[in-house]
């Protein structure tokens, strides 16, 4: 890993982003985008546009040394690996079949070993806009981005996923305090938008794999923001558990994992 830049990580996620969106743009707000034409290797339907979007995304990697881990195929190793890709072609393919303008590809670059995450890259699509992180430093296009500095529940916007009865509580405690809930659809820009002071936090209560989110950690690392799964997670089961998590602005990150423990 020491000897690629930051640089070369940056052109390679950039290739990458180009040929899915080249792949995608004929079947986004399509019916034939939301057939489903496989199970994925995380156990959930494989759609058309995410069987394309991965497909231009291993075209673009031919002739790379590179252990590909994607959603929908799994660990695919080329060549004779140097590095781990953790790859969500499509995050957000309900509302890119849709035509929702709220979905992205995300590449998280980690060791080979799965033991560090070195940068992160997530692609607004809709919005041509392109979020990176050496992990030091976060990025929105050129300009360096910085979490908001909301102190108190009831001044903060809040991304909340929670299904079930067993979430009932924090349902309640979280619309009783504080002061905005939404929820997007897309995990991977979610957490860029709490990496930039967009929203001051989200929950996940639902569970999301390591896959979905690897890429936003590197965002709130780089940033100075918070970020936790419940149970930890390692990298090395980002296809195979669900776990619930918390991110924010580092400034209500106790009051959140309160409302969590507290609920679950």
């Amino acid at each position: 890993m020491k000897e690629k830049s930051f640089d070369f990580f940056e052109d390679i996620c950039e290739k990458i982003a180009d040929s899915i969106q080249e792949s995608i743009k004929k079947v986004v707000g399509t019916e034939k985008g939301g057939n489903i034409v496989g199970i994925g290797a995380d156990g959930k339907p494989t759609k058309f546009i995410d069987y394309i979007a991965e497909s231009a995304a291993l075209e673009t990697l031919e002739g790379e040394d590179i252990c590909l881990i994607s959603e929908e195929s799994g660990t695919i190793k080329i060549g004779d690996p140097e590095f781990s890709l953790i790859l969500d072609p499509i995050d957000g393919t309900y509302n890119a079949v849709k035509d929702i303008p709220f979905y992205s590809t995300s590449i998280a670059v980690c060791d080979r070993n799965l033991d560090e995450i070195f940068f992160g890259y997530v692609k607004d699509f809709p919005n041509e806009n392109t979020f990176y992180s050496n992990c030091e430093e976060s990025f929105l296009n050129d300009d360096i981005i910085l979490p908001s500095e909301v102190k108190t529940l009831s001044d903060a916007s809040i991304s909340y996923y929670g299904y079930g009865t067993n979430t009932k509580s924090v349902n309640t405690d979280l619309k009783d305090t504080v002061s905005r809930l939404r929820t997007f659809g897309c995990i991977s820009l979610e957490l860029c938008y709490v990496a930039s002071g967009k929203l001051d936090g989200l929950i996940d209560m639902r569970g999301s794999k390591i896959v979905d989110t690897a890429a936003g950690v590197a965002f709130l690392k780089g940033c100075g923001a918070k970020y936790e799964s419940i149970p930890n997670a390692a990298l090395s089961n980002g296809l195979k558990e669900n776990n619930k998590l918390i991110a924010s602005n580092g400034l209500i990150h106790e009051d959140l994992r309160g409302m969590v423990e507290n609920g679950a």
